[in-house]
């Protein structure tokens, strides 16, 4: 009887270990995130970004977060990726795609200033430039080719009686993803001659497939971004003066330079 009875408890005792060892590698499902989260937003992509298992364009594509689409964030970066919860899933996208405030709708088909991500710049030597007139006086030929030197001491100046409205300046290239373009708006060899002629003020944009999407730019000699609410696919970009900030001298209005904007290749 006793035996039986230490038979009972020996086996009693092993149930027990291996409950417990059981309960100590058995892990289970991984940890949830706990904390405030973030609800960020899909923007600035033509259909959908990338979910990568690591913060490198060259790691595994994890999924295809669409346009507009809501992730988690919980504050974790690491360089230009933010680390983000997707339909369950952890990964990484560029924060370049990623905006507290939800995306304009894509047909709203718009343009807007925004803050420079770091996107992509189609070297001048690929691009063609005109304009609508170009002014010539004692000074110098102000040509549309000014515009498109990355050089702030030279800039077009459109040859129109009055500040400009309806002249303009076009872009030609070869058919690219373009997300927008930066303008360093007005004469900006230096804040006396920036302030002596005719800056422009609003801006129509037109590129192959969107017409006339107006932007208010600011009166700075700051360059400014503009993007489009979604990156669209074209040979040119034409940008028109519709209204403009009066110079003190010169009723001439001027662009210095104008950089092409790149959706990732």
């Amino acid at each position: 009887m006793r035996r039986m009875l230490a038979l009972l408890l020996a086996a009693a005792l092993l149930a027990g270990v291996s409950a417990s060892a059981e309960g100590f590698w058995n892990f289970g499902e991984p940890p949830a995130y706990e904390g405030f989260a973030d609800t960020l937003y899909v923007v600035n992509c033509k259909e959908y970004v990338t979910l990568r298992s690591e913060p490198d364009t060259d790691s595994a594509a994890l999924a295809h977060v669409p346009l507009g689409a809501a992730v988690e964030y919980y504050g974790s970066s690491v360089g230009s990726f933010y680390e983000v919860m997707y339909d369950g899933m952890i990964g990484y996208v560029l924060s370049k795609y990623l905006s507290a405030a939800p995306c304009a709708t894509p047909s709203s088909g718009g343009a807007r200033l925004a803050e420079d991500a770091g996107w992509g710049r189609l070297s001048t030597s690929e691009i063609e430039v005109y304009a609508s007139s170009e002014q010539v006086d004692q000074y110098g030929y102000y040509s549309a080719e000014n515009a498109n030197d990355a050089n702030s001491s030279t800039t077009w100046a459109e040859g129109a009686s009055g500040i400009g409205e309806g002249e303009w300046l076009s872009l030609f290239f070869e058919e690219r993803e373009v997300v927008g373009f930066a303008i360093r708006a007005g004469y900006q060899k230096s804040s006396d001659v920036y302030n002596k002629n005719a800056r422009p003020k609003k801006i129509r944009v037109s590129v192959a497939g969107q017409d006339g999407m107006a932007v208010t730019l600011k009166d700075t000699r700051d360059e400014q971004i503009v993007l489009f609410d979604r990156p669209e696919t074209t040979d040119y970009l034409s940008i028109e003066i519709a209204s403009a900030y009066s110079g003190t001298r010169y009723a001439d209005t001027c662009i210095t330079d104008v950089r092409i904007l790149l959706a990732d290749d």
